[in-house]
């Protein structure tokens, strides 16, 4: 068997297993996808061992429509620098969408493809909010105790947002509680469905609801929505003259 013959069955049989990426010195997961911020430099680093790549080249086979910058440039080789292969990319800032990724390496047989997402860090320019079916106003949502209502991310035309993780809070303002607002599925844990249905109880007032993607910077504040009781008599008094109304009722005169 000649060298080459050895070296060729020897680059067949190795994996990229042993290599880690990294977006903006984040690790990516292993079947997740790579998520790079528009109108940013987004740094991209492998970490790979020697028998793995002694250099490494970029391509970018699909841009998804977008206009991308890379420093190295596409589709040269790139030396390891520091332990680490490393490159900025920066797409344009008025546009999101889905990329291809390949890295090539001379020690590896197999290519490493990374389906990649390009969208701005401030989740609002990805999605839309709205509760009950309509678009939240200035004001915020109404809520009335015991009556669930959805609240929905509906992503803005473009956007690959949809089963990106996306986690959903809230504020309860005194004397509303924490624990009078609840959800399903529940408050807090990253979502890929970005369809909540959000209950209160027990008592009125005023909360926040914030919507916070994954790596995203700039999450999304509903302020000011209502929590009210369906029953008016629980949220106001009945004064008459500056004065409450007996239980009997109030006496009003003819012409007066």
């Amino acid at each position: 068997m000649t060298a080459e013959v050895k070296e060729s069955a020897t680059a067949a049989t190795k994996s990229w297993a042993q290599a880690t990426l990294l977006i903006n010195g984040k690790k990516v997961e292993w079947g997740t996808k790579p998520l790079l911020f528009r109108g940013e430099e987004n740094i991209v680093t492998v970490e790979a061992p020697d028998e793995i790549a002694r250099e490494l080249n970029l391509v970018l086979p699909d841009d998804g429509g977008l206009n991308i910058v890379a420093s190295p440039t596409f589709g040269n080789w790139v030396a390891r620098v520091d332990g680490k292969f490393q490159w900025k990319i920066k797409p344009d800032a008025d546009k999101s969408g889905r990329i291809t990724l390949v890295f090539y390496s001379r020690e590896v047989l197999e290519l490493w493809e990374h389906q990649s997402l390009v969208m701005s860090s401030n989740l609002a320019d990805e999605v839309e909010v709205k509760i009950g079916g309509e678009s939240v106003p200035s004001t915020g949502s109404v809520f009335f105790r015991g009556q669930a209502k959805d609240v929905e991310l509906i992503p803005k035309p473009g956007s690959p947002i949809a089963g990106h993780p996306i986690a959903l809070t809230r504020t309860a303002k005194s004397p509303l509680q924490h624990n009078d607002l609840s959800s399903a599925p529940r408050f807090d844990p990253f979502q890929t469905t970005h369809k909540w249905r959000v209950t209160g109880a027990n008592r009125s007032g005023i909360f926040e609801l914030h919507m916070t993607g994954q790596g995203m910077t700039t999450r999304i504040n509903v302020t000011a929505n209502k929590l009210l009781s369906t029953n008016l008599a629980d949220e106001a008094d009945v004064k008459i003259d500056g004065v409450a109304v007996p239980a009997e009722g109030n006496v009003f005169y003819r012409d007066k």
